[in-house]
């Protein structure tokens, strides 16, 4: 087991060899410096668990190497006892200015030297085990983020897969009707109908589009990030949803602007938080099945819809960022109070904030059920 380090900075050896016959006596381990500078290296470089620091040294003095200790070093939590003359008021209150924990006056009594020191290291000891609790829940949080994200991925690759298999299945059918025509005027001898041949090449068409959202759903996201055209990816999104089946009751309006918008961000990830967020507001997840009411009387009658959604993104008022907001009407949409939690917006609340974007849930009676964010717009390199 590691016996604790203490550092004794002083620049009269007679001094640094008397405090370091007691403290090796009571069982502690000893380094020296005769400086603050280098007490400041051997802080830098050693472990030491405790620093005594003599006030009154030439060059650098106690003052000016505890502050550098605390500021430059960043050692907030090494404990700090200032070895000072008796009525030293003025360096007291100097002292703990620049971050002293307690203070020592000569002549050193043994017995006195001994209870601070064990007091101080103990301190050390709970803020130390305090420090790797945290470090490890950061760990450990990070690493269930992760799970989560990926988690919420393959349930959305699994939800998106099973809508574009319905759609494929539809197209089988047409696949299947147009060739029985095709193959019937082979057999009777005479050419295929336009029509026929059309919806044969519409179907394969149609093939290929779902094929490539598959596939491109299904690749891993890397981890880094690159600037990414977001209007661009809203619309990928959008046609993604839209060949799931996800958006066959929705009627959605979309506001982009005219100008590119680039965001420095992981462009998977990106349409996995777009994903997550147009269909958690939707309301038309298989989970989630009745977040979506019916049109009031009047309205929307033929029940062609049961959600109307507003898409938008904007510059913010927050300059350099974007906003996306999307918009449920509320006469169709339930409030967020009543909705179950959407693992979807979980796992977007996560990655926006991993790139230091905002993210907020609004509930207005009368003005919209919405969820919005903010992103800071990606540097574009000058021109030479």
């Amino acid at each position: 087991m590691r016996r604790d380090r203490i550092l004794v900075v002083d620049d009269e050896a007679r001094n640094r060899r008397l405090l370091e016959t007691i403290l090796t006596a009571a069982g502690y381990d000893v380094l020296e410096a005769d400086s603050g500078e280098a007490a400041l290296v051997a802080v830098a470089s050693e472990r030491a668990d405790l620093v005594l620091l003599d006030v009154h040294m030439p060059g650098l003095d106690g003052i000016e190497t505890c502050r550098r200790i605390r500021d430059e070093l960043g050692r907030r939590l090494l404990p700090i006892v200032f070895v000072t003359g008796m009525g030293d008021r003025d360096v007291r209150v100097r002292g703990k200015e620049v971050g002293a924990d307690d203070f020592l006056t000569k002549p050193i009594d043994d017995g006195e030297l001994l209870a601070r020191v064990r007091a101080l290291l103990g301190v050390k000891s709970y803020h130390d085990l305090s420090e790797r609790r945290r470090r490890h829940l950061e760990a450990e949080l990070a690493e269930r983020s992760e799970q989560l994200v990926d988690a919420e991925r393959l349930a959305r690759l699994g939800s998106l897969a099973a809508g574009i298999g319905e759609q494929l299945g539809g197209v089988g059918t047409v696949l299947e009707n147009a060739l029985g025509f095709v193959v019937a005027a082979a057999h009777a001898g005479r050419p295929a109908a336009a029509e026929d041949l059309a919806e044969l090449a519409r179907a394969a068409r149609e093939v290929r589009e779902q094929a490539a959202w598959l596939v491109a759903l299904g690749t891993p996201a890397s981890a880094g990030r690159t600037p990414v055209e977001l209007r661009a990816v809203v619309v990928e999104a959008l046609a993604l949803l839209r060949s799931g089946g996800r958006l066959e009751r929705c009627e959605v309006e979309v506001a982009l602007p005219d100008q590119a918008v680039l965001v420095n961000v992981n462009r998977s990830q990106l349409e996995q938080v777009l994903l997550g967020v147009v269909v958690a507001v939707a309301g038309v997840d298989e989970a989630g099945a009745d977040d979506v009411r019916h049109a009031p009387e009047g309205e929307d009658s033929s029940g062609r819809f049961a959600c109307r959604l507003r898409i938008e993104v904007r510059a913010s008022d927050s300059a350099p960022r974007v906003c996306f907001r999307v918009v449920a009407d509320t006469r169709f949409a339930r409030a967020w109070s009543e909705r179950p939690p959407a693992l979807g917006l979980t796992v977007a609340r996560h990655l926006l904030a991993s790139w230091g974007g905002l993210f907020a849930l609004e509930d207005q009676v009368g003005d919209g059920c919405a969820v919005s964010f903010e992103l800071p717009l990606a540097e574009v390199p000058a021109r030479v």
